[in-house]
């Protein structure tokens, strides 16, 4: 079985390399590339069932990402620091799995990857994502593509001078609604204020759920959300 590790970042590559060597045993052999022409020569030479890409230190394009979802009998994990690192495009194929890498965390979650739990993978269009505490979900100046819901722990939105918005948005609240109905750039970070997971649903999904509805649903929605975005302004 073999494990194709893409990362230029030397620490990355030994952490990983040492926590499939003890716990994945079934892993019989480990190579490493640091750019996208490597991996597409790793992979046209030999067969590999699991490909690992950080993308902090070897990063990758759309038109790549979509090439390695037709990849048959091979799984990608692509990591990065932030949720928010990711673009928009990677979200929407289930093929893939998408991680904020943590050391911390590193063992527990390529266990996950090598032992097929795809528990946070529901859809293309809602999914689960679990994040650590401190990790960034949205950047200020991003435009939405999905709303979130909390399933466990709490986000809190910050503005760009660091002042905290909402210090505790726990389970069952929801961020990301503001940005659904006015699609403006993002006006504040939202950060997990300790690990978290959430349901990701995009906004593909919301705009099929609304099109079954009476018109003044969403024009209901969007006056509430216009009021909420005029009330955290003042604040």
């Amino acid at each position: 079985m073999n494990y194709l590790v893409a990362t230029n970042d030397t620490a990355f590559l030994n952490e990983s390399n040492s926590i499939i060597s003890k716990n994945l045993p079934q892993i019989k052999h480990i190579q490493d590339v640091f750019d996208q022409s490597g991996i597409l020569q790793k992979i046209a030479k030999g067969k590999y069932e699991y490909l690992l890409i950080d993308l902090n230190s070897c990063p990758i394009d759309t038109p790549f990402f979509l090439k390695l979802a037709k990849l048959r009998k091979t799984k990608v994990k692509i990591v990065s620091v932030n949720h928010a690192d990711f673009p928009i495009d990677f979200f929407n194929l289930k093929s893939i799995q998408l991680f904020s890498m943590n050391y911390q965390f590193m063992s527990r979650e390529l266990n996950k990857f090598i032992s097929n739990d795809n528990d946070y993978l529901w859809g293309e269009e809602i999914q689960q994502l679990n994040l650590y505490e401190k990790e960034i979900l949205c950047n200020i100046g991003s435009i939405g593509d999905a709303i979130y819901l909390i399933k466990e722990g709490s986000l809190q939105r910050e503005f760009p001078d660091g002042s905290v918005l909402d210090g505790s948005i726990g389970p069952g609240k929801m961020v990301g609604e503001l940005a659904y109905f006015n699609r403006e750039p993002r006006k504040w970070k939202i950060v997990a204020a300790e690990d978290c997971t959430l349901v990701r649903i995009s906004y593909k999904k919301v705009d099929k759920q609304l099109t079954n509805q009476p018109g003044w649903i969403k024009v209901m929605f969007t006056t509430l959300a216009d009021r909420s975005l005029k009330y955290a302004k003042s604040s």
